[in-house]
């Protein structure tokens, strides 16, 4: 809030305006490889699929364990392929929260890392308690 009255502009993380622009520039080029890359895995998961002889509806598997998933990775699978594609494309907004947490500590912006290290936090229990149920 001192900021506020010294300046009369409202407080923004990452005050400078060059580092301001530069995070949101990673941020975005991140966000756009994420959802460029997933594209491309579920492209090429839809090919493989078609080139199989594949019709119908493709059906999720009820749980992803970690072995399934790596054997699938040695071995593919066009249903591997989108399911990987679909993971990148999950996980590029936490990716971009954690490169958010990087940001601010580097800033030192103790509340903002704080905040998206509470924000991980709250990720990674979803992901924990989603595993179990």
């Amino acid at each position: 809030m001192r900021e506020l009255r010294e300046t009369g502009r409202p407080f923004s993380p990452l005050a400078d305006p060059r580092a301001s622009s530069e995070v949101r520039r990673t941020i975005t080029q991140l966000l756009r490889w994420g959802a460029g890359i997933s594209a491309g895995l579920c492209l090429i998961g839809l090919v493989a699929y078609l080139a199989e002889g594949g019709v119908g509806l493709l059906v999720p598997p009820d749980r992803l364990e970690p072995g399934t998933l790596l054997a699938n990775l040695i071995h593919p699978t066009a249903e591997s392929w989108i399911l990987v594609g679909l993971l990148v494309l999950v996980f590029t907004p936490v990716a971009r929260v954690l490169f958010m947490n990087f940001a601010f500590a580097r800033a030192r912006d103790r509340p903002f890392a704080a905040l998206t290290l509470l924000v991980l936090l709250i990720l990674a229990t979803s992901v924990v308690v989603g595993a179990w149920f």
